[in-house]
């Protein structure tokens, strides 16, 4: 195996590594995306909840509690919404090093393949060339006999 295989090879598997960390941050995503979804969906019922108890028979004490858990759910909602940007940068850095390394794989696959048909032409000429002097070899031997 020639040294820009190795390379190649070395590219390719830091690659890899990079794709599952971008895999498990898509998962985390999903995950995040999820949770907001259900947060929003509380806050929805505990404003309706509001709604309903001023509507019905005015608890302020009932009040004041939906008032503070929407307030606690837009608090968990605004962090999440902060980590779900983190991910994004996160996944934008990942996309990037990946392009970048497999521009790095590439250029040592290209320079490999230039190597080995290199040396394939070398190895035709010098079999031509042997062929050559075994062909001349055989004519002034043929032409020494007769």
């Amino acid at each position: 195996m020639s040294i820009w295989q190795t390379l190649s090879n070395r590219e390719s598997a830091v690659i890899g590594k990079l794709r599952t960390q971008q895999d498990a941050l898509d998962m985390q995503k999903k995950k995040l995306a999820a949770r907001i979804k259900d947060i929003d969906k509380y806050i929805f019922e505990y404003s309706t909840g509001i709604r309903d108890e001023s509507e019905i028979n005015f608890d302020i004490q009932k009040v004041q509690d939906k008032l503070k858990m929407i307030s606690q759910l837009t608090d968990a909602r605004g962090q999440l919404t902060k980590f779900d940007a983190q991910c994004d940068l996160n996944l934008t850095q990942l996309s990037s090093q990946i392009v970048n390394h497999e521009v790095e794989r590439m250029k040592f696959e290209k320079i490999r393949l230039q190597k080995k048909e290199n040396a394939e032409k070398l190895e035709k000429r010098i079999e031509i060339k042997n062929l050559d002097e075994v062909a001349l070899r055989n004519f002034l031997t043929n032409e020494g006999s007769s």
